[in-house]
């Protein structure tokens, strides 16, 4: 049976968004900034840890399949950070850009079915509004 979370967010969303987070703390050099970041990661936290327990949590945490998710992001902050500076597309086509969001969907798709046995939440859209 899924755990869900409010807003109804899947747990293997939960750790997308603390892995965000996680990327975003290890790329930060504001303290103050370090610090916000830090408590949200501690409130996502307490929030798994109450849904599968703090074993589960550490488990996962150092999985392959967390570290994927994690590089996946990682990927795609510094992907951002160059398409956000290439404003006529020749360093990062949106073709690439797409591919490693893919990657990111396909680390969380790893991460949810080893350690919740289910499909992930998130529906993705190709460019003609259909289900891809």
């Amino acid at each position: 049976m899924k755990k869900w979370f409010y807003p109804r967010t899947d747990l293997a969303g939960i750790f997308d968004q603390y892995s965000i987070l996680d990327v975003k703390y290890h790329n930060a050099i504001n303290t103050n900034i370090k610090t916000e970041i830090s408590t949200n990661l501690k409130y996502l936290e307490n929030l798994i840890v109450k849904g599968i327990g703090l074993n589960t949590f550490r488990k996962i945490l150092i999985s392959p399949e967390y570290n994927n998710l994690f590089e996946a992001n990682l990927f795609t902050y510094n992907a951002i950070n160059v398409a956000e500076k290439d404003e006529d597309g020749s360093e990062l086509s949106a073709h690439q850009l797409n591919n490693i969001n893919k990657k990111r969907t396909s680390a969380k798709h790893e991460l949810a079915m080893k350690f919740f046995g289910e499909e992930i939440s998130e529906i993705k859209l190709g460019v003609d509004g259909n289900k891809l």
